[in-house]
Protein backbone atom coordinates (compact mmCIF):
# COMPACT_ATOMS: atom_id res chain seq x y z
CA UNK A 1 0.00 0.00 0.00
CA UNK A 2 1.24 3.87 -0.98
CA UNK A 3 1.92 5.79 1.87
CA UNK A 4 0.61 8.52 2.07
CA UNK A 5 0.80 12.18 3.94
CA UNK A 6 -1.19 15.00 4.69
CA UNK A 7 0.69 18.30 6.06
CA UNK A 8 -1.15 21.02 7.69
CA UNK A 9 0.57 24.82 8.53
CA UNK A 10 -1.90 27.06 9.88
CA UNK A 11 -3.09 28.64 7.09
CA UNK A 12 -1.48 26.24 4.46
CA UNK A 13 -2.79 22.45 3.69
CA UNK A 14 -0.23 20.26 1.89
CA UNK A 15 -1.49 16.51 0.95
CA UNK A 16 0.47 13.90 -1.25
CA UNK A 17 -1.85 10.91 -2.78
CA UNK A 18 -3.95 10.79 -6.18
CA UNK A 19 -6.21 12.98 -8.45
CA UNK A 20 -9.22 10.66 -8.77
CA UNK A 21 -11.96 11.72 -6.46
CA UNK A 22 -12.29 7.62 -5.18
CA UNK A 23 -8.68 7.40 -4.55
CA UNK A 24 -8.35 10.31 -1.62
CA UNK A 25 -10.43 7.19 0.13
CA UNK A 26 -7.81 5.64 2.64
CA UNK A 27 -6.48 7.01 5.28
CA UNK A 28 -3.12 9.35 5.76
CA UNK A 29 -0.27 10.39 7.80
CA UNK A 30 -0.65 14.36 8.83
CA UNK A 31 1.09 16.95 10.49
CA UNK A 32 -0.32 20.37 11.33
CA UNK A 33 2.30 23.02 11.93
CA UNK A 34 1.49 25.82 14.58
CA UNK A 35 3.42 28.36 16.25
CA UNK A 36 3.76 26.49 19.23
CA UNK A 37 4.85 22.74 18.02
CA UNK A 38 4.20 20.21 14.90
CA UNK A 39 1.12 18.22 15.57
CA UNK A 40 0.87 14.35 13.95
CA UNK A 41 -2.18 13.02 13.92
CA UNK A 42 -4.08 10.71 11.08
CA UNK A 43 -7.62 11.61 8.91
CA UNK A 44 -9.60 8.72 7.22
CA UNK A 45 -11.53 9.81 4.21
CA UNK A 46 -14.68 8.06 3.50
CA UNK A 47 -16.12 9.13 -0.49
CA UNK A 48 -19.61 8.72 -1.57
CA UNK A 49 -20.36 10.80 -4.85
CA UNK A 50 -19.44 13.94 -4.36
CA UNK A 51 -19.64 13.60 -0.17
CA UNK A 52 -17.18 13.29 2.47
CA UNK A 53 -16.96 12.07 5.68
CA UNK A 54 -14.35 10.29 7.93
CA UNK A 55 -12.49 10.58 10.72
CA UNK A 56 -9.57 12.83 11.95
CA UNK A 57 -7.60 10.34 14.51
CA UNK A 58 -5.81 12.80 17.24
CA UNK A 59 -4.14 11.78 20.51
CA UNK A 60 -6.65 13.80 22.56
CA UNK A 61 -9.93 11.82 20.71
CA UNK A 62 -10.78 10.90 17.11
CA UNK A 63 -13.57 13.70 15.68
CA UNK A 64 -15.79 13.38 12.43
CA UNK A 65 -15.23 15.00 9.86
CA UNK A 66 -17.54 16.03 6.67
CA UNK A 67 -16.95 17.83 3.45
CA UNK A 68 -17.41 17.44 -0.19
CA UNK A 69 -15.15 16.92 -3.34
CA UNK A 70 -16.03 18.22 -6.43
CA UNK A 71 -14.01 17.91 -9.62
CA UNK A 72 -10.43 18.67 -7.93
CA UNK A 73 -11.84 20.95 -5.23
CA UNK A 74 -11.88 19.19 -1.87
CA UNK A 75 -13.37 21.23 1.46
CA UNK A 76 -13.70 19.13 4.34
CA UNK A 77 -14.13 20.40 8.23
CA UNK A 78 -14.16 19.37 11.78
CA UNK A 79 -13.94 20.53 15.68
CA UNK A 80 -11.76 20.02 17.95
CA UNK A 81 -12.28 20.58 21.73
CA UNK A 82 -9.49 23.34 22.82
CA UNK A 83 -8.84 23.98 26.58
CA UNK A 84 -12.62 23.44 27.08
CA UNK A 85 -13.50 25.71 23.85
CA UNK A 86 -15.80 24.09 20.52
CA UNK A 87 -12.75 24.86 17.90
CA UNK A 88 -13.90 24.99 14.25
CA UNK A 89 -11.73 24.23 11.18
CA UNK A 90 -12.36 24.09 7.41
CA UNK A 91 -9.60 23.34 4.82
CA UNK A 92 -10.55 23.70 1.11
CA UNK A 93 -7.55 22.35 -1.10
CA UNK A 94 -7.16 21.83 -4.67
CA UNK A 95 -5.76 18.18 -6.04
CA UNK A 96 -3.08 18.81 -8.57
CA UNK A 97 -1.45 15.57 -10.08
CA UNK A 98 -0.84 13.79 -7.01
CA UNK A 99 -0.16 16.08 -4.59
CA UNK A 100 -3.27 18.24 -2.63
CA UNK A 101 -2.89 21.72 -1.45
CA UNK A 102 -4.81 24.52 -0.19
CA UNK A 103 -6.15 26.55 3.35
CA UNK A 104 -7.24 25.47 7.00
CA UNK A 105 -9.36 28.41 8.07
CA UNK A 106 -9.50 29.38 12.10
CA UNK A 107 -11.43 32.37 12.52
CA UNK A 108 -11.03 34.88 15.92
CA UNK A 109 -11.65 33.91 19.30
CA UNK A 110 -12.77 36.78 21.06
CA UNK A 111 -12.76 36.13 25.37
CA UNK A 112 -14.67 38.24 27.88
CA UNK A 113 -12.74 36.79 30.75
CA UNK A 114 -13.16 39.23 33.65
CA UNK A 115 -16.25 38.87 35.32
CA UNK A 116 -19.04 41.50 34.96
CA UNK A 117 -16.89 44.89 34.10
CA UNK A 118 -17.90 46.90 31.38
CA UNK A 119 -16.50 46.42 28.22
CA UNK A 120 -14.10 48.92 27.19
CA UNK A 121 -11.75 48.12 24.38
CA UNK A 122 -9.58 45.49 23.43
CA UNK A 123 -6.22 43.90 23.75
CA UNK A 124 -4.35 43.07 20.23
CA UNK A 125 -1.97 41.25 22.54
CA UNK A 126 1.09 42.45 20.16
CA UNK A 127 -1.06 41.84 16.75
CA UNK A 128 -0.73 45.06 15.11
CA UNK A 129 -2.07 43.92 12.13
CA UNK A 130 -5.76 43.93 13.22
CA UNK A 131 -5.56 47.56 14.83
CA UNK A 132 -7.33 49.15 11.85
CA UNK A 133 -9.94 46.28 11.74
CA UNK A 134 -11.14 46.52 15.04
CA UNK A 135 -11.03 50.20 15.05
CA UNK A 136 -13.76 49.42 12.10
CA UNK A 137 -15.65 47.34 14.08
CA UNK A 138 -15.55 49.02 18.05
CA UNK A 139 -16.71 52.58 16.21
CA UNK A 140 -20.47 52.43 16.61
CA UNK A 141 -19.51 51.97 20.43
CA UNK A 142 -18.03 55.17 20.69
CA UNK A 143 -20.82 55.79 23.00
CA UNK A 144 -20.45 53.18 25.13
CA UNK A 145 -16.52 54.06 26.00
CA UNK A 146 -15.56 50.79 24.46
CA UNK A 147 -13.08 51.80 21.92
CA UNK A 148 -9.77 51.68 23.42
CA UNK A 149 -7.41 49.45 21.67
CA UNK A 150 -3.80 48.72 22.92
CA UNK A 151 -1.20 46.75 21.98
CA UNK A 152 -0.02 45.11 25.18
CA UNK A 153 -1.46 41.44 26.65
CA UNK A 154 -3.58 40.38 29.46
CA UNK A 155 -1.58 38.10 31.39
CA UNK A 156 -3.38 34.52 31.89
CA UNK A 157 -6.58 34.70 30.30
CA UNK A 158 -7.96 31.97 27.47
CA UNK A 159 -7.16 33.95 24.29
CA UNK A 160 -3.34 33.60 25.15
CA UNK A 161 -3.63 29.17 24.29
CA UNK A 162 -5.78 30.15 21.28
CA UNK A 163 -2.76 32.43 20.38
CA UNK A 164 0.03 30.01 20.70
CA UNK A 165 -2.12 27.24 18.78
CA UNK A 166 -2.14 29.29 15.83
CA UNK A 167 -5.80 31.30 15.94
CA UNK A 168 -6.00 34.77 16.78
CA UNK A 169 -6.61 35.37 20.66
CA UNK A 170 -8.26 38.44 21.83
CA UNK A 171 -8.87 39.60 25.35
CA UNK A 172 -11.20 42.87 25.70
CA UNK A 173 -10.41 45.57 28.22
CA UNK A 174 -12.75 45.71 31.16
CA UNK A 175 -13.58 48.00 34.30
CA UNK A 176 -12.20 45.89 37.04
CA UNK A 177 -14.63 46.40 39.51
CA UNK A 178 -13.88 44.20 42.28
CA UNK A 179 -13.14 41.11 40.07
CA UNK A 180 -9.20 41.42 41.09
CA UNK A 181 -9.75 41.82 44.84
CA UNK A 182 -12.31 40.07 45.63
CA UNK A 183 -14.53 37.49 43.24
CA UNK A 184 -11.43 35.82 40.77
CA UNK A 185 -11.35 32.26 41.08
CA UNK A 186 -13.01 32.56 45.09
CA UNK A 187 -16.58 31.94 46.12
CA UNK A 188 -17.16 35.00 46.15
CA UNK A 189 -17.44 34.51 42.05
CA UNK A 190 -21.14 33.88 41.92
CA UNK A 191 -24.54 34.75 40.09
CA UNK A 192 -25.19 37.49 42.73
CA UNK A 193 -22.27 39.81 41.83
CA UNK A 194 -23.27 40.15 37.91
CA UNK A 195 -24.50 43.93 37.20
CA UNK A 196 -27.25 42.70 34.46
CA UNK A 197 -26.77 46.38 32.51
CA UNK A 198 -23.07 45.38 32.28
CA UNK A 199 -23.91 41.51 30.83
CA UNK A 200 -26.62 43.30 28.02
CA UNK A 201 -23.98 46.26 27.18
CA UNK A 202 -21.06 43.12 26.74
CA UNK A 203 -23.67 40.64 24.99
CA UNK A 204 -24.25 43.59 22.31
CA UNK A 205 -20.63 44.69 21.91
CA UNK A 206 -19.40 40.75 21.43
CA UNK A 207 -22.08 39.93 19.05
CA UNK A 208 -21.26 42.28 16.60
CA UNK A 209 -17.65 41.25 16.71
CA UNK A 210 -18.20 37.93 16.19
CA UNK A 211 -20.94 39.09 13.39
CA UNK A 212 -18.22 41.10 11.63
CA UNK A 213 -15.46 38.43 11.96
CA UNK A 214 -17.96 35.49 10.41
CA UNK A 215 -18.84 37.67 7.45
CA UNK A 216 -15.18 38.79 6.51
CA UNK A 217 -14.17 37.04 3.24
CA UNK A 218 -10.67 36.55 5.02
CA UNK A 219 -9.39 35.16 7.91
CA UNK A 220 -8.05 37.78 10.14
CA UNK A 221 -4.31 38.63 9.83
CA UNK A 222 -2.31 36.29 12.37
CA UNK A 223 0.58 37.95 14.44
CA UNK A 224 3.28 38.41 12.35
CA UNK A 225 1.95 37.08 9.53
Amino acid sequence: MRSRFLLIVTSVFTLVGTAQAQSIAGEWDAAMNTPGSVRNFKIVFNVSGDSLTGTVKRQAADVPLVGTIKDNVVRFGYTVNYNGNPLQLTVTATVTGDSMKGTVAFGVQVNVDNGSGRIQGIYLHGNERVRSIFEAWLAPFADLDATTITVNNEFGVDAIAFDQAGLPGFQFIQDPLDYETRTHHSNMDVFDRLVADDMRRNTVILASMVYHAAMRDEPLPREGR
